[in-house]
């Protein structure tokens, strides 16, 4: 009887173990730091290791919230991609998290640590000033270009 007991108690023992050692790992953004936007799109990416073998191809899961509790978050990503390219962004702040998900386990991995950018356009009074500006430099090139062209035609 002592031996069954033995034997079942070192089966759920390796049965842990393995189970443990197939736990999903917890992703990481690269850089892991916050960033800051003037222009309304970010890239963002991440990379998840397994201890036992970096191959595995993950699945993830991207949110975005406008709040660092999630309370309102929402998924703007799911698939095998190391990256995501955001656009279209006003002024405010974004917070992302990210994670592994295995389908055919029906399990999640945990959350990787929050990621904050802020996102502040340029102001209109500086795009109007280089709009402007711009818009000085072709008119001169092109003034420059006719005068050219008048003197050359004269000359002959």
């Amino acid at each position: 009887m002592n031996s069954i007991k033995i034997i079942i108690g070192l089966f759920l023992g390796i049965t842990i173990i393995s189970l443990q050692a197939q736990s999903l790992p917890t992703p990481y953004f690269i850089p892991d730091k916050n960033e800051n936007s003037e222009t309304g799109y970010i890239q963002l990416k991440w990379i998840a290791q397994s201890d036992e073998d970096e191959t595995i191809l993950y699945q993830y899961q991207l949110q975005q919230a406008e709040d660092s509790t999630f309370s309102s978050g929402k998924e703007i990503y799911r698939g095998n991609d190391l990256a995501s390219f955001i656009s279209g962004l006003s002024n405010g702040n974004y917070y992302y998290r990210v994670r592994v998900i295995d389908e055919d386990r029906k399990e999640n991995g945990p959350w990787s640590a929050t990621k904050l950018v802020a996102v502040k356009h340029h102001s209109l009074e500086l795009a109007l000033s280089l709009f402007t500006l711009g818009g000085i430099v072709f008119l001169s090139t092109v003034l420059i270009v006719v005068r050219g062209s008048r003197k050359i035609g004269n000359d002959n």
